[in-house]
């Protein structure tokens, strides 16, 4: 068994990656000269020579090259030295170098030296991987199109990209790197924090959680404009130690966007109002900050808005909506809240108190309607904005009364105002207890007649009308609903929410088929019926989604039974005509076109205009039941009734009264 130290190093020898060479100093009259001794493998294949003697004749002509043998003399006075040493390749046609370490050796009377070596392809291959990494960060942080800032710990700006003072104003990066944060900052924030204090304390929390976003308002230096950044902040570990880099971004045409779908979103757009969905986002908002409060919320609308708008145009209707608004924002107090809920719809929300307050919330309330009202009572004429006066309903809800979420409060207004309407022009209704019952009633019948429809729990009635010698001139269709108790629902219930909830549409497209077949049925049982009146309602002139126009019905259910026009008589009431504007008057012309009659029904009840007779050809006139009650008793009645008569004979109209029921 060998020296095991011998053996060890003969291991290692053989084994090592890097080139080992073992040299022998011999000593001469001039200097010392080297004598190469062994080479490990790796020697071999690094110098690229095939044994021991190719390696001796590359060594021998590396150290005949000039200034190769320079470390010699410090190894032998040194002991250890480190050194680079070039070699020739074994074709001859190019140098390379080596970086080298000599360990001095005297063993028995010889001096040796342990040459090893380290190739310098590694070392140029590991500078150039760190070149091109060095690039590509140059790359990346001169080609960024954001700002990209190098920042101390305390702030500090030590380095930053080209985009960098162009966006924040600054001439060249030397002026820019030369500033501090507050430089390019507005003093305070939008916000309310101070800018200065604000941006330390997000460099300091980056550096504490390593990593940060947030945006920040700036100020260009050349021309103080402001714009908003978004601002990326990330901590690195430099060899300077740890650092911030600060990425910022112009969001200001992106905040712009946004504002704009956010105005869109939550603001009315003629007026600048909060819509609907900002209100109840805001009533919401408002609870939750303070429940001790209680408000006064007021719903208004115009008064026959859609006639102002068929007649003078819709130009003319946003002018009254703009002028309106302006006068409410005049009126109220700065820390009311003012919304347009929908076309001619608004909301005025006004804080009564706490809840413990015990001021008279009626009281006030009914004020502050009177000086909304007094509003539509003045002329704008002379604002220049609108030549017309015009009237407002108005639905009160006091929260202390009638507490609740934003969107029931919302919807308790709103019903209070549809109850005003039902009143009348210029009619106030304060939400109530009575009025919770009827809103819960109408919710009921609505529905109950949606379920009518399905299961055709509607039926026709049919009241004939007979001349002064009882003979049967005519019918007239009524409409009856059975409701799921088995009990009658009046039509002075039921026919009015339809209309309000637009069921109208689909229940009077059915009436008219179920008369149309009825009619056909009496023809093929040999009845034929002079005239048949079916009540149609001014609604039903507008257009509903699913169900075709009037005169679009009309004739295909005609067509559908064989029979004509001149059968049919539509019944439409005074009121509804009067409310209508131009384009129902349009609809009518087009309907008698199509020879079809109408018969106006209530006749007297409401301004009784004779202009209503010339302009809308009707051809037949109802007296109201008020004037045939009242006949015998009243004299003034009865020559209202003998006027009514002679008109009607003058214009070759037929005159029909409603409620006889005794011969007089």
């Amino acid at each position: 068994m060998g020296d095991p130290w011998n053996e060890a190093g003969h291991w290692l020898w053989s084994t090592a990656s890097d080139p080992w060479l073992w040299i022998e100093v011999l000593e001469s009259e001039t200097a010392p000269r080297l004598q190469l001794l062994d080479g490990n493998q790796a020697a071999l294949d690094r110098l690229g020579c095939s044994d021991l003697p190719a390696l001796q004749r590359t060594f021998s002509q590396a150290l005949a090259e000039p200034g190769q043998s320079h470390w010699l003399a410090q190894a032998m006075q040194q002991g250890d030295v480190a050194f680079a040493w070039r070699y020739p390749t074994a074709d001859g046609g190019e140098w390379r170098e080596l970086q080298c370490r000599a360990h001095r050796f005297q063993i028995g009377g010889s001096t040796l030296l342990l040459m090893q070596c380290t190739g310098t392809d590694d070392l140029d291959r590991y500078r150039q991987e760190a070149d091109r990494q060095a690039e590509r960060y140059q790359m990346l942080f001169q080609g960024s199109l954001d700002a990209v800032v190098l920042l101390t710990d305390d702030a500090r700006i030590i380095d930053a990209n080209d985009a960098a003072p162009a966006l924040f104003g600054y001439q060249d990066r030397a002026a820019f790197i030369a500033s501090s944060l507050p430089d390019w900052m507005p003093e305070v924030q939008p916000d309310g924090t101070p800018s200065a204090e604000g941006s330390f304390q997000m460099v300091q929390r980056c550096y504490e959680q390593g990593s940060g976003e947030f945006q920040w308002q700036h100020r260009r230096h050349d021309s103080g404009e402001l714009w908003f950044g978004q601002v990326l902040l990330q901590r690195m570990k430099l060899s300077e130690g740890a650092m911030i880099i600060a990425r910022v971004r112009d969001i200001s045409e992106r905040q712009r966007y946004e504002q704009k779908l956010f105005r869109l979103a939550y603001r009315d757009a003629l007026t600048g109002l909060p819509n609907r969905s900002a209100t109840l986002a805001w009533l919401e908002e408002q609870r939750q900050s303070d429940q001790e409060m209680r408000w006064l919320l007021i719903n208004l609308d115009v008064d026959d808005f859609r006639a102002i708008n068929d007649s003078f145009g819709q130009q003319c209707g946003d002018q009254l909506l703009i002028a309106l608004t302006k006068r409410l924002q005049a009126l109220l107090p700065p820390s009311a809240y003012l919304a347009r809920l929908g076309s001619d719809e608004f909301l005025v929300v006004i804080a009564e108190g706490s809840a413990a307050d015990a001021a008279p919330g009626r009281q006030k309330a009914e004020e502050w309607c009177r000086q909304i009202q007094e509003l539509a009572r003045t002329d704008m004429r002379g604002e220049q904005e609108f030549p017309l006066l015009f009237s407002l309903s108005l639905g009160v809800l006091l929260e202390r009364e009638a507490p609740g979420g934003a969107l029931e409060m919302l919807s308790r207004v709103e019903s209070a105002l549809q109850q005003a309407k039902e009143s009348g022009p210029a009619s106030v209704q304060f939400y109530d207890a009575d009025l919770s019952r009827l809103i819960q009633r109408r919710l009921e019948l609505e529905q109950e007649m949606e379920i009518a429809l399905v299961e055709q729990r509607f039926h026709l009635m049919y009241q004939p009308q007979v001349d002064a010698q009882r003979r049967i001139v005519g019918v007239e269709v009524l409409l009856r609903l059975t409701s799921s108790g088995g009990q009658p629902v009046s039509p002075a219930e039921f026919i009015p929410l339809a209309e309000r909830t637009g069921q109208i549409h689909r229940l009077g497209a059915w009436v008219l088929q179920a008369t149309c077949f009825q009619l056909a049925a009496w023809r093929e049982q040999g009845l034929l019926v002079p005239d048949v009146s079916v009540n149609v309602s001014a609604r039903q002139f507008e257009d509903a989604a699913g169900i075709p126009p009037l005169l679009e019905q009309l004739q295909s259910q005609l067509d559908c039974c064989g029979l004509s026009p001149d059968q049919l008589c539509l019944e439409i009431t005074e009121t509804a005509l009067l409310k209508q504007g131009p384009k129902l008057q349009q609809a009518l012309e087009a309907i008698v076109a199509a020879g079809f009659s109408f018969s106006l029904d209530d006749f007297g009840a409401g301004y009784s205009s004779f202009s209503l007779i010339r302009d809308f050809q009707l051809a037949e006139l109802k007296v109201d039941k008020s004037y045939v009650d009242a006949i015998e008793a009243s004299h003034q009645n009865r020559s209202i009734v003998k006027a009514m008569v002679e008109m009607a004979e003058a214009e070759s109209i037929r005159l029909v009264a409603e409620g006889v029921e005794t011969e007089s």
